[in-house]
């Protein structure tokens, strides 16, 4: 049911009725809440579903497995987007992009912990419900002369002890959240924290290097430089001019901002979402292409949306392209240099 409910919201994304979804600007916000929502509503169908059982806390395990079952789906179907033609959002090129870059707009865990929260929640809520219900049931059972099922210490317990539990868990773990995230405010103060703890000497010698160039390819470098080259030179070799027809004119616009997206999404994993390359001239390289796919990319989206799209609009888009086939070279430095460290190391790339 949960990831029945992940689908129907990512089904009502793709045909636009709703907030649109994307990665920059309020995009990513708008795909959270639509996909927090869908996973709420699944929570509190089956804590609600729950209440039948006998004891107090199986609203709270209901609830707990509908939410992990849920962030499951979500972190799955997200992830594969442009795979499922009819729950396709943010691109309609399939392949792998992590859920971390669908949700820029806040922080994955901050996701997580709000559906967790809002299944503590209503548990309690179900709980509570449960009770008085049932206390109304053995109210009127004492009014037509029957004797009551419980004490009144064993029916406290009942209802106590399972609340207080919920109540506990429901104000400790987003507590116990913030404080670790207190303690690292933000990427780039955590990238800043693990370069100082890690950083080797400047005199490492080139075996060392190559084992940093290597982890930092292996762990997430490799899928950022083939997925930055790829879409930068496919945007390039898109072809629109202003004498097109509105329906070619329209695809074309489609498919130049599903790209101007993903660049931009690849381009902030550049400002603090990923370690440096452990080499001088390639982070470099990879910084200036950072700069300037999260720059030219905001230049495309604004220039794809202006309404309408008039001369002003496509000279716009024709100079952030320009900008992002300046930070598409500089990706394609990267991945030379990365490749080149490699192959003299006696790794194997590919």
């Amino acid at each position: 049911m949960s990831w029945l409910a992940v689908a129907g919201a990512l089904a009502y994304l793709h045909t636009g009725r709703g907030w649109q979804a994307g990665a920059v600007g309020n995009g990513g916000l708008r795909l959270e809440v639509w996909v927090f929502l869908a996973s709420a509503g699944a929570v509190a169908v089956a804590a609600l579903a729950a209440i039948s059982g006998r004891h107090p806390l199986v609203p709270l395990v209901a609830a707990q497995t509908a939410a992990a079952v849920g962030l499951a789906g979500t972190g799955l179907l997200t992830s594969v987007d442009g795979c499922i033609a009819p729950l396709s959002v943010r691109t309609n090129t399939c392949g792998w992009h992590p859920v971390w870059q669908a949700f820029s707009a806040f922080d994955v865990f901050a996701f997580v912990n709000a559906v967790l929260v809002f299944a503590f929640l209503a548990a309690a809520a179900a709980v509570l419900l449960q009770q008085v219900a049932r206390k109304a049931r053995r109210s009127n059972g004492a009014r037509d002369g029957q004797p009551s099922a419980a004490r009144p210490a064993a029916r406290w317990s009942a209802v106590a002890l399972p609340a207080a539990l919920v109540l506990v868990l429901a104000v400790a773990q987003p507590l116990a959240l913030a404080t670790y995230q207190a303690a690292v405010p933000d990427y780039a103060a955590g990238q800043r924290n693990f370069q100082h703890l890690l950083a080797d000497p400047p005199t490492a010698t080139a075996a060392t290097r190559a084992k940093q160039v290597r982890a930092w390819y292996r762990h997430g470098g490799k899928y950022l430089l083939t997925n930055a080259v790829r879409s930068t030179g496919q945007l390039h070799a898109l072809d629109i001019s202003p004498d097109d027809d509105p329906v070619a004119r329209a695809a074309a616009l489609a498919r130049i901002r599903t790209l101007c997206t993903d660049i931009a999404s690849l381009g902030s994993w550049e400002d603090g979402y990923y370690f440096r390359v452990p080499d001088p001239q390639a982070q470099s390289d990879w910084h200036e292409f950072g700069t300037g796919a999260r720059d030219g990319s905001r230049k495309c989206l604004a220039a794809v949306d202006q309404r309408p799209f008039d001369d002003n609009a496509f000279l716009g888009l024709a100079t952030a392209r320009y900008d992002l086939d300046v930070a598409g070279s500089y990706a394609a430095s990267v991945d030379r240099a990365v490749t080149k460290i490699l192959a003299e190391a006696g790794y194997r790339i590919r």
